[in-house]
């Protein structure tokens, strides 16, 4: 497949797009000087060059498109479907996970601020809705360094990876968007800077206290705060994957778990 510039201009690079699980369709290719020059200006958008191999029109008189070959894309600053979004990205992913059954530091706000609430605990499967929620396309979760308006990834564009872990936790992949924050934060990991990826709840949330402690029973929330920190407080910061993956070869040291609290539930922000 061909990436264009402009309708039925010239391939500036090819490409071979990839269908996700939900259907969605992703086309990784080179950003060349004339490509992000394209982005930058404006064309953040893609526009499908196809000849139709089999069609039909449905009862209310709509074309709809069986088969298709589509031999080129084109970045365009209107689409004629809005869906699409074109987007520069920068390459290696850095990673971390939330842990079950583990305290850890919150510089809670809102409600929990409110019940004096120091740390937080995860309870195996907390993520669970919010993980299915994701994956059918009913949520996207941006990872964000200060506001709402600067994103350093998200889970809409796959620059934003979450799953469950072995330990019913939540693993976090982040491929960090050429923007702003995204620079930012690669910058900070890189010069070794401790950052990390926490979720800022909803008060959608679940959660028990007791003392000091919130233990989430289901954790709701769009934004995970990717910030600096002087205290990681029981998680671990964002790392590059491949070093990851040569730690876990060698063997990491096993977390004892601490005991669930017991209280009443409620809602929170974080």
């Amino acid at each position: 497949m061909g990436v264009l510039l402009a309708h039925r201009g010239v391939r500036e690079v090819r490409a071979i797009p990839t269908r996700d699980a939900d259907g969605v369709i992703r086309i990784e290719a080179p950003a060349t000087p004339a490509i992000r020059e394209a982005v930058a200006g404006g064309k953040r958008f893609m526009s499908v060059e196809f000849v139709s191999l089999e069609e039909r029109t449905t009862a209310g008189g709509i074309r709809e498109i069986v088969r298709a070959l589509v031999p080129d894309v084109a970045l365009v600053t209107d689409p004629e479907y809005g869906q699409t979004a074109a987007e520069l990205r920068q390459r290696g992913a850095f990673i971390t996970s939330i842990a079950t059954d583990t305290e850890m530091d919150c510089r809670c706000s809102g409600t929990l601020a409110e019940d004096n609430v120091y740390e937080v605990s995860f309870s195996p499967g907390s993520f669970d809705d919010l993980l299915r929620d994701v994956r059918s396309g009913g949520r996207n979760v941006s990872a964000i360094s200060r506001g709402a308006g600067d994103v350093v990834a998200d889970t809409r564009t796959g620059s934003l990876r979450l799953r469950r872990t072995d330990d019913g936790g939540l693993g976090i992949g982040i491929d960090p968007l050429d923007t702003l924050a995204g620079r930012s934060t690669r910058e900070l990991i890189e010069a070794g800077v401790a950052v990390l990826a926490r979720p800022v709840l909803s008060d959608e949330s679940g959660f028990e206290v007791e003392g000091n402690v919130a233990r989430i029973s289901e954790a709701v929330f769009s934004y995970i705060l990717v910030k600096p920190t002087d205290r990681e407080g029981g998680q671990q910061p964002l790392r590059p994957a491949r070093a990851s993956r040569r730690r876990e070869q060698r063997g990491a040291p096993s977390v004892e778990p601490s005991k669930p609290p017991e209280a009443t539930r409620r809602r929170l922000w974080l």
